[in-house]
């Protein structure tokens, strides 16, 4: 074959995979049991393009732009489903390992990409039981890029396992000082597994705090879902935000979050809906601790990132509060103005970022608008009439809270 019949016949089998993929969901969400032979197929048809394409001699990223393709995503995938077959075929390891070793050599001068191909190596040698070569990886990843959040934690996974709970703790209390947190459920597994184990070692206040999340996002996503589609565009339409034939139009993801904030604590036709929800589908702790919460622009006054704290001033109200968040602690000064929901427990406060960060300078100008505009918008709830007042400042001077990054 010529190079142009090669590169067809690796386009024909990807797609092809992607055509069986697509029924094996669909097997799978129908729960018929065959499903597995379908993973197996497309993974083999994978397997032949990839093959075809070291025929060649050529580098991913010439080879997108010679013959106008995207290997470059869809190799991501392809390792994703050799993974999945390592847990139920070891045989696939060998291939994986073969592709994960090419992938880290020809981004041997990108950091990003080595680090992370790096990490899926580590991941199959995990999976097929050879932790000393796992660990021995997912160690040279940490000492090469300290701030690589999905080294320590599937390095923490692998301690578990090997029953090192010490080692463990020891790695997720590294993770936590060096790392901008990706995944608040994947930490707060973690630290459960250790918990359970009767091994964790780690501060009472600290564990509290990532179960408190955890079971505040859970919360807050049943009540979001539990909501409806008819506030959902009462929502949309009070905050000026695009709705077309159902499709919401946001910049951003975290616009989106503001919205179920909105849906959530907003009165609408004289309704709070969290008000009025069954209070037997939720956690009655968390479910308390909502209905006391509130929405404002906050002050941080201080911050403690040995402790994992901070102190925050309700600018309206000039009350301060002490608020337990890990990044935020770590990553912004004093003076830094947000508008975010404050959520009190018993100890200590969280704050969950559905708002907008300003310029420490801007808080007198802000207030100054922040009157005038209270003055001017008719709404008949007052705490509310603040939330799209405070919403429509931050779109218009302010910069969006990415969760879980601050």
């Amino acid at each position: 074959m010529d190079n142009m019949e090669i590169v067809k016949k690796i386009n024909d089998y990807i797609m092809e995979g992607y055509e069986i993929r697509s029924e094996m969901y669909i097997r799978m969400y129908l729960n018929k049991d065959d499903y597995d032979d379908f993973a197996e197929e497309f993974c083999n048809l994978w397997i032949k393009a990839w093959d075809l394409f070291r025929e060649l001699d050529i580098g991913i990223r010439e080879f997108d732009e010679k013959y106008h393709n995207d290997l470059e995503y869809w190799v991501d995938s392809f390792i994703e489903v050799l993974k999945s077959q390592i847990k139920k075929d070891k045989k696939y390891f060998k291939k994986a390992e073969e592709v994960l070793n090419y992938l880290i050599e020809y981004y041997k001068d990108d950091e990003e990409y080595k680090s992370y191909y790096k990490i899926e190596l580590a991941d199959s040698y995990y999976l097929i039981g050879d932790y000393e070569k796992a660990e021995n990886l997912y160690k040279e990843v940490i000492n090469e890029k300290p701030d690589e959040f999905w080294a320590y934690t599937n390095y923490a996974y692998l301690l578990i396992d090997a029953n090192r709970f010490r080692d463990a703790e020891k790695i997720m209390e590294k993770c936590v000082k060096n790392c901008v947190i990706e995944d608040f459920e994947c930490v707060g597994d973690i630290y459960n597994k250790l918990r359970k184990n009767g091994k964790s070692q780690i501060s009472e206040k600290l564990r509290s705090y990532y179960n408190l999340r955890d079971r505040t996002v859970k919360v807050t996503d049943n009540l979001f879902d539990d909501a409806g589609t008819e506030r959902f565009k009462k929502s949309a339409d009070i905050l000026g935000i695009p709705l077309k034939d159902g499709t919401l139009f946001v910049d951003d993801d975290e616009e989106l979050a503001i919205l179920a904030d909105f849906m959530i604590f907003g009165r609408i036709d004289g309704i709070r809906f969290i008000d009025n929800v069954d209070e037997s589908k939720y956690d009655n702790e968390i479910l308390d601790a909502l209905r006391k919460s509130k929405f404002s622009l906050f002050k941080v006054i201080s911050t403690n990132p040995k402790e994992h704290t901070l102190e925050i001033e309700d600018i309206f109200e000039n009350k301060r509060y002490a608020v337990m968040d890990v990044m935020m602690s770590k990553t912004v000064d004093a003076g830094f103005l947000f508008t975010s929901r404050y959520i009190p427990f018993e100890n200590y406060g969280i704050v969950i970022a559905c708002g907008h960060g300003f310029n420490p300078k801007s808080e007198i100008s802000l207030l100054k608008k922040f009157k005038k505009l209270m003055k001017k918008l008719d709404y008949e709830d007052e705490e509310t009439k603040k939330f799209i007042v405070l919403y429509n400042l931050g779109k218009r001077y302010g910069n969006l809270l990415i969760a879980g990054s601050w």
